[in-house]
């Protein structure tokens, strides 16, 4: 077993243990997973690029998509990929990253956050985890700044899934840190590749479950994943989730080696987008009235699914990025931009 594959294996036994029936019930009714939580901490599973040995970027962000793959195949109710995103941020511009849940702003065109004076105001909406996080970290024009959500005024919300998607509020607050040099497209970057990697692995824990379902589940005498209609459904979802893996791993690639982020992570998250979503679709077919039931555990992908879909970038934003792409690339072919190291 690989170094790699070891740290997953690590890190899904580890919120297997932990994540009991009790666990979820009490995330679902917005209660903090302390517990689990201290868990993954004491391991060290919480920042993973710390976790590397060498300073090689590319074994960081294989060993947190490592971390992110056990966290999203069990739908673990805890920021663990806002946390170890949050970290590498503020790694990248020399802040230390302090222990406990770590939150980012969502990054898009709506945000109103401006920084001025050492001071920080604006609105920040939809923040992952903000009422349960040490600090949120986010981007006032070309600075990046470490904020403490006690310092705001925060309303909660929550997105389909039920997982914290809160407003705060800043009006002239002190970060706790800040730094010059802040790319705001590139971190918008950075959080859709992570978020495609998290739909893939959804999409394929969900395809999982309908493959065992269909196996087990029998109609007129057989099981109903000996149906022809039944096997294709799920050849079809087979096929879209290796396509969003692939893609997710091609935007971890182009990170790491620094060339041709932004195709590869457009690319990454409008193809997670589309792939996670029919199979979530597909799941919920094949399964029927079943799949929607509370104690059943599918809908506890399907959601996040459809909840993560729109964040850091829908499929329609993406597309159109593409698009644009392509068309400014004037006299070179599509192909020869898709190959192409930057």
């Amino acid at each position: 077993m690989s170094d790699i594959a070891l740290i997953e294996e690590t890190a899904r036994r580890a919120i297997a243990d932990g994540l009991t029936p009790e666990v979820i019930e009490s995330a679902e009714a917005g209660e903090w997973s302390e517990a689990l939580w201290n868990r993954l901490e004491a391991q060290g599973l919480l920042q993973p690029a710390a976790i590397a040995e060498s300073g090689d970027p590319a074994e960081g962000l294989e060993i947190e998509a490592a971390v992110i793959r056990a966290a999203s195949a069990s739908a673990a109710p805890l920021p663990i990929a806002e946390t170890a995103l949050a970290g590498w941020f503020l790694a990248r511009h020399g802040i230390e990253a302090p222990s406990g849940p770590l939150s980012l702003a969502a990054l898009n065109g709506a945000e109103q956050l401006t920084f001025s004076g050492g001071k920080a105001s604006g609105r920040l909406e939809r923040v992952p985890w903000a009422r349960d996080s040490v600090g949120i970290v986010a981007v006032a024009g070309d600075t990046l700044l470490f904020i403490d959500p006690r310092s705001a005024k925060l309303t909660r919300g929550v997105n389909m899934a039920g997982e914290p998607r809160d407003t705060v509020e800043f009006d002239a607050a002190a970060p706790i840190a800040s730094a010059a040099g802040a790319d705001r497209e590139y971190m918008l970057c950075r959080c859709a590749a992570v978020r495609a990697l998290q739909l893939a692995e959804a999409a394929a824990r969900a395809l999982e479950m309908t493959v065992e379902y269909a196996g087990q589940r029998k109609q007129f005498g057989r099981p109903i994943g000996a149906f022809q209609a039944i096997q294709h459904q799920i050849a079809a979802a087979a096929g879209e989730v290796a396509s969003a893996r692939v893609a997710a791993q091609q935007a971890r690639l182009a990170i790491a080696e620094g060339g041709n982020v932004l195709f590869a992570c457009a690319i990454a998250k409008a193809r997670a987008n589309d792939a996670a979503g029919a199979v979530a679709r597909m799941s919920h077919q094949v399964h029927g009235a079943i799949g929607f039931a509370r104690e059943y555990q599918l809908h506890r992908f399907t959601r996040r699914i459809q909840s993560w879909r729109g964040e850091y970038g829908a499929s329609a934003f993406w597309n159109r990025r593409i698009g644009e792409m392509i068309l400014n690339e004037r006299g070179r072919s599509v192909w020869s931009i898709v190959t192409a190291a930057g």
